[in-house]
């Protein structure tokens, strides 16, 4: 999966935060974090995406839900099925949106029994 062409949604001082963790700018984030991961994925679904957006002058601010399914190239290993919520803040700088501040996390997907 080719995840290159998403560092231009970033500023180049964003902050991204994932579980608990400092992750750093975006572009860091995609060097050492999402790329590497992303090389071993067959693919990777979104579902059931909600958002909410609040713009106030040039600060818009996002929150999400969602749930997600990934496969893996390797058949041996399970796919992943989580329950994921997100904030991000967005700034205009001239005429261009780009996310400022990104925060994520997960928990495994729970099953009606």
């Amino acid at each position: 999966m080719d995840v290159s062409q998403t560092t231009a949604l970033f500023w180049e001082d964003s902050a991204i935060f994932e579980n608990g963790g400092v992750e750093g700018t975006f572009a860091y984030y995609l060097e050492h974090h999402l790329g590497p991961e992303f090389t071993d994925l067959a693919g990777f679904e979104f579902r059931n995406h909600e958002m909410t957006v609040e713009i106030d002058g040039d600060t818009a601010f996002v929150s999400e839900t969602y749930t997600y399914h990934i496969t893996f190239k390797d058949t041996a290993r399970e796919p992943i099925e989580r329950r994921g919520v997100a904030t991000s803040v967005l700034r205009k700088r001239g005429d261009e949106w780009r996310f400022d501040i990104y925060h994520s996390s997960a928990r495994p997907l729970r099953r009606a029994t």
